[in-house]
């Protein structure tokens, strides 16, 4: 049995990647949880790989394909889009130190000596959001660097803004799918402002451009 065809799903999570984000269903791709139950539910098998004193963990969780894979999207064709639904994957606890260690523990065939590892939700917006455990995937500095800051300090305001806290309280979720500026990051494009910035490039590609299905 598939690992797609034991999980849940999270319709609120999917209505937000759908709605807000405007993303395809095989372009959800998951980046937080409220805790490892919620991975197992909506995500995939977890094996715990690490553990601090205080139990928190990093994961290996293994998915399956995604569903409603649409073919023609031209996405495909960036050879780092493998990483969107790489399997297995490398979730850890927003408050585990020993990141590094527990990545390379779980995943020793990646090379990561010269890449920092990322949070693809930033710790500080999963903790605002309720999120413990986040997908970790490594990528370039200048990467890193420039998807970091400021950008990741209005998000913290943004989430805290009562209407917000309203909104998901309304509409509770038990995961987060990333959006197109975390695809972006996810597949090691540097932030830059005009019209070849990556989210540009990515969303050009999802919505205007597309190649032929295969037979």
């Amino acid at each position: 049995m598939q690992v797609k065809e034991m999980l849940g799903r999270d319709e609120n999570a999917i209505m937000i990647a759908a709605t807000r984000y405007a993303l395809p269903r095989c372009l959800h791709i998951p980046i937080a949880a409220r805790d490892i139950a919620a991975i197992e539910r909506y995500i995939g098998k977890t094996t715990v790989v690490a553990k601090d004193k205080a139990g928190r963990c990093a994961l290996l969780v293994a998915v399956g394909a995604p569903e409603e894979m649409d073919e023609t999207l031209v996405i495909w064709d960036i050879p780092e889009s493998v990483v969107l639904h790489r399997s297995p994957q490398v979730w850890v606890h927003v408050d585990l130190r020993a990141y590094r260690k527990a990545y390379a523990l779980a995943r020793p065939e990646d090379r990561i000596s010269n890449k920092d590892l990322d949070h693809v939700r930033n710790r500080r917006v999963a903790r605002v959001m309720g999120f413990d455990y986040v997908r970790l995937v490594p990528i370039t500095r200048g990467v890193n660097v420039s998807s970091g800051g400021l950008t990741e300090k209005w998000e913290v305001a943004f989430q805290q803004l009562p209407e917000n806290k309203a909104w998901h309280a309304a509409n509770p979720t038990c995961i987060q799918y990333g959006d197109i500026a975390d695809l972006a990051k996810m597949m090691d494009m540097k932030m830059e402002s005009g019209q070849h910035d990556p989210v540009n490039v990515l969303q050009k590609r999802l919505r205007e451009e597309r190649r032929q299905a295969p037979l």
